[in-house]
């Protein structure tokens, strides 16, 4: 019989007002209770599991192969209906190397939950790779991925990696298929902002609680994954946040990275000051 997993109560993790008094939603799962801020609206699973789970019981790379399978055949008119939004409308599939090229200045990147850092060999010689990773087994295996590009991996929940970075001239911070993972993520964006130098951007892609899909499928929807996700994004709370951290938003447009018919939304934002 598998062990329970260890969970701690959260508030909201927007505005910090204690919502356990008010009913959970109906995405809500078993155990899980996913709660609305009744004071600024964020939506978020309150009683979500600790670091230390995430280090080994419900590590995103023994799970990810089944998820993967579950999403296409629990959601292949979804799927469908977002290739050909995007085919008819022209937009390519956003690609981490193709931001990082088009809009980041020269200088180090750092990837939060960066895996075992194999995409980011492919970055050219201006950027150097680093990354924090809780995962142990995926940690090891991007550091040492990464040592002959003169990058480096933390494995360690990120918020305690980005505090232990003392450099503050990154060119990029990716959040790729991470926030909605992360149980303090307003304290990361600020961290994120520390580090960036002046210039210098963050890259988000998250699931679009705000989309027609979330809407339509409610708790069967792709994004509603218990207990991983921990907090669930609308263009609106995403904006509010991230703005609040000091970026200031660069390219979030309506029908180039947020689109109604996607699952997932991207945003750019930056640091000027």
């Amino acid at each position: 019989m598998s062990q329970p997993v260890k969970t701690e109560q959260r508030v909201c993790p927007n505005c910090s007002q204690n919502n356990e008094s008010s009913s959970p939603l109906p995405i809500s799962s078993g155990e899980w209770r996913v709660k609305k801020c009744s004071g600024c609206g964020f939506v978020y699973l309150e009683n979500a599991p600790k670091y230390e789970e995430l280090l080994e019981n419900i590590a995103w790379e023994k799970s990810s192969k089944v998820e993967t399978l579950r999403r296409t055949q629990e959601h292949p008119v979804q799927d469908r209906v977002s290739r050909v939004t995007r085919k008819r409308l022209k937009l390519p599939r956003k690609n981490v190397l193709d931001l990082l090229a088009r809009y980041a200045p020269d200088g180090p990147v750092i990837d939060l939950g960066c895996g075992n850092g194999g995409y980011m060999l492919q970055l050219p010689a201006r950027h150097i790779p680093c990354g924090i990773e809780i995962s142990r087994n995926l940690a090891v295996e991007g550091a040492r991925n990464l040592a002959p590009r003169g990058g480096w991996v933390l494995n360690a929940p990120a918020l305690q990696g980005l505090r232990a970075v003392q450099e503050t001239d990154f060119a990029a911070v990716v959040m790729r298929a991470y926030l909605e993972h992360e149980i303090h993520p307003f304290e990361i964006l600020r961290e994120a902002f520390r580090v960036t130098k002046k210039g210098g951007i963050l890259i988000i892609k998250v699931p679009n609680y705000g989309s027609i899909n979330a809407a339509v499928r409610r708790k069967s929807w792709c994004g509603v994954r218990l207990p991983d996700h921990v907090n669930y994004f609308t263009p609106e709370s995403l904006s509010s946040m991230v703005k609040r951290a000091g970026f200031s938003i660069d390219q979030f447009g309506l029908f180039s990275f947020r689109q109604p018919t996607s699952d997932n939304m991207w945003m750019i934002a930056r640091k000027y000051e």
